[in-house]
């Protein structure tokens, strides 16, 4: 039974600039646009793709109705997104706190982090971004780790490549989550057709 709020999504056809179009079909290939873009987040630091997969997956499910994707499976949709949100964060700072990182480290390597992917985005687009923001990060922490801590080179060192594990760790656990959220809603799209 379709509710008050999916049935503006889900009136079948509308006619708009003298075309006739199935707005399941739209609502549909929006949903699988998001979610696409979400995967791509997932590797691109400056996306948000968890988030964008959910989106997607709320587009898709409002568009038909809920019939297919329902809210039990939106409310997992959201679990995974927060425990891929909390993941990196967790899994980063747990790497550079070992490494005997203080919160100075962490404040040098977020700036660095943004200061990195805007400058080399503005030259190389995404994939300045991507770099520079890890580019920048590394940089950070050296940067408080060596002028500001007054640790030894190698010191320094040790904490940069700790961080930059946590990071690509957490990037990974991102990934991983947000490729089961993705197979979801395949499934759940697929099974139901």
């Amino acid at each position: 039974m379709k509710s008050a709020f999916s049935h503006a999504f889900t009136e079948g056809r509308r006619r708009l600039l003298g075309v006739e179009w199935n707005t399941n079909a739209l609502w549909s290939s929006l949903g699988w646009v998001l979610i696409v873009v979400g995967l791509l987040g997932s590797l691109i630091p400056v996306l948000p793709g968890p988030i964008l997969i959910l989106a997607g997956a709320f587009v898709i499910a409002a568009g038909d109705g809920f019939e297919r994707i329902g809210w039990p499976i939106l409310g997992v949709l959201v679990l995974f997104t927060a425990l891929s949100w909390g993941a990196e964060l967790v899994i980063t700072t747990i790497f550079t706190r070992r490494a005997g990182a203080t919160w100075r480290t962490v404040v040098g390597a977020i700036v660095g982090g943004l200061a990195g992917g805007v400058v080399l985005s503005a030259i190389f687009s995404v994939f300045g971004a991507l770099f520079g923001a890890a580019i920048g990060a590394v940089s950070g922490v050296l940067f408080v780790e060596r002028g500001l801590n007054r640790r030894k080179w190698p010191d320094a060192w040790r904490v940069s490549r700790s961080y930059l594990a946590g990071c690509l760790l957490g990037r990974v656990a991102e990934l991983s989550l947000s490729g089961l959220m993705v197979a979801i809603v395949v499934y759940t799209n697929s099974i139901m057709a």
